[in-house]
């Protein structure tokens, strides 16, 4: 196993284990319970970055590796994103498009591989995964009331709508798809 394969297996695996920091007491310090949940979900999201990093600097790039790093990217954030409407960190009006966008964009990248066709992340994908993380992030450990609320809800808007906006560039390719296909 390549440390590339591992850093995607490990933030897979992390994965199920981030429920239970963020829907269980660690501590009777929320402050530290939270602060906890935080770090792990950022050193997941940093493997992200790093596996496909040290795959093409070593040259590890492999078939596997490419199938598995989207499926470990979707399961860290729509498990966070479950997570946070379930401890009412965020709200639902934000998490459909989220997790639909996440959904609906692993089968279309399946469904293009499918055909011989390879989606590359575009500059808005890759600003939306940024934007994603430090809202996701800021939900996980801001405060509920005053400023940090607004901040949190504003982070959250901006990922929202990338979210969507990314997700509507690949609409040119989805219809190129279908009308070779019927």
């Amino acid at each position: 196993m390549t440390t590339s394969t591992f850093l995607t297996f490990f933030r897979l695996c992390g994965s199920f284990f981030l429920p239970f920091l963020l829907l269980y007491k660690i501590s009777d310090n929320e402050i530290i319970t939270r602060g906890i949940a935080v770090t792990f979900f950022l050193l997941l999201a940093a493997t992200d970055f790093f596996d496909g990093y040290i795959a093409r600097k070593q040259n590890t790039v492999s078939e596997f590796g490419a199938f598995l790093d989207p499926i470990a990217d979707k399961c860290l954030v729509v498990v966070t994103i479950l997570c946070l409407v379930s401890l009412q960190r965020m709200h639902v009006l934000f998490a459909i498009p989220m997790i639909c966008r996440e959904i609906l964009v692993l089968s279309l990248r399946q469904y293009a591989a499918e055909q011989g066709k390879k989606i590359v992340v575009s500059k808005q994908g890759k600003i939306k995964t940024a934007l994603q993380c430090v809202a996701l992030a800021f939900a996980i450990v801001a405060p509920e009331y005053g400023v940090l609320l607004i901040i949190k809800n504003t982070l959250l808007f901006m990922a929202t709508y990338f979210s969507i906006a990314s997700f509507m560039q690949y609409g040119s390719l989805t219809r190129e798809l279908l009308i070779q296909n019927f």
